[in-house]
């Protein structure tokens, strides 16, 4: 019998196992967005809350470097400056002999450096101020009026200290040192400030925009207001630079105010006037308005919500410890005399103040070289 080769027919296997996939279900990655956003809700503000630390430290470090400059101005240059206790000014630059241009009470060129004796000197702030004296103009130091050769009359004419050849033969004018090393403090051109410019502020834009401000580390500028030196101590602030300053309440009235709101205001901007930073909130930077209206008890009374009026110049600057005794007083039902003196913070020195990351001055995250009211 004949037999076959039995041809072995290929089987084909089934997969028995269950179908599997790797891709994510719309359920899971819900799940996963959920979480990564926690995560950023937290993680976000602490970095941001690092960062602005970060940035008070170095502002606070850049502010005692200011400090040690403004120090060493006084030690050279405390004969010139006595109105403003050795340290440079921050509105009206001292009588220059022989310089009629420059008018003590303000009326005219408050800054003497800008040229042809423009009336832009007087829309020149103390953020301004602050490195011109400290670094110069053209940051090759300051020059000093006992320094200037009387050779034609170059003494009275301030405005060409600074130009190329003021006396026409090569000489260079001496210079103060610098008080500051431009290289460890930013500056900034007023005109590349952040910020919305308000040129009403300016009545010669053109000049005033070019002069620099020392930034701090949120790129605002650090404030500057020199004391007035021998203050009456029954003006605390005044609204203007003026002969006559009315303080309303008691025995603040008339006298040498202690300090000048207008100084800065530019920046702050006045009441219900933006500055030239204009901050976009209500009421504007909270030391717009200058409070040299308001008493000792209307300074000191709580006001909004149960809590101080912080919203006032006045308020900002006056002596923390005195504030502290008003509270006090306030806590144990006891009256405020209208007309009890108020004392400023560095009452024979000078204000700097940072706005801070929230970029409004007069707030509680804001830099200073005094003390904050905790009240």
């Amino acid at each position: 019998m004949k037999s076959y080769a039995r041809y072995r027919q290929p089987t084909c296997r089934r997969n028995t196992q269950p179908y599997s996939s790797s891709a994510f279900t719309l359920v899971e990655l819900l799940t996963v967005m959920f979480i990564i956003s926690i995560l950023m809700a937290i993680l976000i503000p602490a970095l941001n809350g690092a960062r602005n630390s970060a940035k008070k430290t170095a502002t606070a470090a850049k502010i005692r470097a200011i400090e040690v400059g403004l120090d060493l101005f006084k030690t050279d240059n405390e004969k010139d400056f006595r109105q403003t206790n050795g340290y440079p000014p921050s509105a009206i630059h001292p009588p220059i002999p022989g310089y009629s241009g420059l008018d003590i009470n303000g009326v005219e060129s408050r800054f003497p450096f800008i040229p042809n004796n423009t009336t832009a000197a007087r829309d020149v702030y103390g953020a301004q101020w602050l490195p011109a004296m400290l670094i110069g103009v053209d940051q090759q130091g300051y020059v000093s009026r006992r320094g200037i050769t009387k050779r034609k009359n170059i003494h009275t004419e301030p405005s060409k200290w600074y130009t190329p050849d003021p006396l026409q033969d090569g000489e260079r004018l001496p210079r103060k040192p610098l008080y500051l090393n431009p290289d460890d403090m930013k500056l900034t051109a007023v005109e590349d400030l952040e910020g919305i410019p308000n040129l009403d502020f300016f009545t010669d834009w053109a000049i005033t925009k070019r002069l620099p401000v020392i930034v701090d580390s949120f790129g605002q500028p650090i404030l500057y207001y020199a004391a007035n030196a021998g203050a009456s101590g029954k003006n605390l602030v005044e609204e203007l630079h003026a002969k006559d300053n009315l303080y309303a309440g008691g025995i603040q009235q008339t006298g040498t105010p202690y300090y000048f709101h207008d100084d800065n205001e530019g920046f702050t901007g006045h009441d219900d006037e933006p500055g030239l930073l204009i901050k976009r909130s209500v009421g504007g930077h909270a030391i717009s308005i200058a409070g040299n209206d308001l008493n000792a008890e209307e300074i000191a009374v709580p006001t909004k919500d149960g809590q101080p009026d912080t919203f006032n110049f006045a308020r900002f600057i006056t002596d923390r410890s005195q504030l502290k005794q008003f509270a006090d007083m306030i806590a144990d039902g006891k009256t405020i005399d209208p007309a009890t003196p108020l004392r400023p913070v560095n009452p024979d020195s000078y204000l700097l103040m940072s706005p801070g990351a929230d970029g409004v001055w007069g707030t509680r995250d804001d830099v200073t070289n005094f003390p904050l009211s905790t009240n």
